[in-house]
């Protein structure tokens, strides 16, 4: 929903536009924003944040062009504010607009698993747990605490991806493999017969009391083991969190496993290293690594 409109105002900025310009790429972004949260889940979701950044792109290239559009689509009464937040918007919003920015305060958060950030509470506390567990399959029950999050709620995940958006399912995973990774997330895991047979055994408790905003919120992982011992773990917030610094090698790990689907080793050490320097990179280098990292 605001993809296309932060995306407009970034290439207006790289196109260099002037504010006239950047209120019609702003007009014309307006009409091409949202998408349904019932993707979440599916191949689907992936593609909102490119799709935003491709609409935000071409209003701002039109824009710049010379089309036209709505100088005021935020706040006309047939506008954006109207139409997404209906008659009690507030587009004076905008005035208060400025610093501090998110971006620096609290910062920008990295996801340490490929999955929805929620879950990482979930992981988190449950490979915490996990550590302390010698055998998974000596586990009798699991019972997982945390804020009221409909969607994250999904005891039986459809498929390997849908497991993304799951406490239960990524929960069982990092109890199971001591590890949350891409593969994770393959219909081949999320049917094996040891993963069926442990998302039977948890049970999630969505509180109010726990408040769901991901800054302050926090999530208790109980495991009961078949001798009747009962290994407890919390997460209050999770490696990669708003302003928290994560050690180069620790992040790697995921960095890694994500270019293994489609660079080999040797390639996606280059790409490592060119990001590393990527303020210092000239024009051809810039080149040089979208063709690296591109469609084959």
């Amino acid at each position: 929903m605001v993809g296309p409109l932060g995306a407009a105002v970034a290439a207006a900025h790289l196109l260099g536009l002037d504010v006239t310009q950047m209120r019609h790429a702003l007009g014309l972004a307006a009409s091409r924003c949202g998408s349904v949260l019932a993707n979440a889940g599916t191949m689907t979701k992936s593609t909102h944040c490119g799709l935003a950044g491709s609409l935000g792109l071409d209003a701002a290239l039109l824009a710049k062009r010379g089309f036209t559009a709505n100088l005021n689509v935020i706040e006309d009464p047939r506008g954006y504010a109207k139409a997404f937040f209906g008659p009690n918007a507030e587009p004076t919003l905008l005035e208060r607009f400025g610093p501090p920015w998110r971006l620096v305060e609290p910062g920008y958060a990295v996801k340490m698993f490929p999955s929805q950030f929620g879950t990482h509470f979930v992981i988190t506390a449950a490979l915490e747990a996990r550590r302390r567990i010698p055998d998974p399959a000596a586990i009798e029950a699991i019972e997982i605490r945390g804020p009221v999050m409909s969607y994250v709620d999904r005891p039986q995940p459809d498929t390997g991806l849908a497991g993304k958006f799951s406490f239960q399912y990524t929960a069982s995973c990092a109890l199971l493999d001591g590890a949350v990774r891409i593969d994770s997330f393959s219909d081949q895991r999320r049917f094996a017969p040891d993963m069926v047979a442990m998302l039977a055994k948890v049970r999630v408790k969505q509180l109010p009391e726990i408040g769901a905003a991901f800054e302050t919120m926090h999530v208790e992982v109980d495991v009961t083991l078949k001798d009747g011992t009962v290994v407890k773990a919390r997460c209050n917030r999770p490696a990669g969190a708003w302003g928290e610094v994560i050690a180069p090698e620790t992040h790697l790990v995921k960095v890694r496993d994500c270019l293994a689907r489609g660079l080999d080793g040797a390639a996606a050490e280059r790409v490592i290293a060119t990001v590393d320097r990527f303020e210092a990179l000239e024009s051809g280098a810039v080149r040089d690594l979208i063709a690296l990292v591109g469609p084959r």
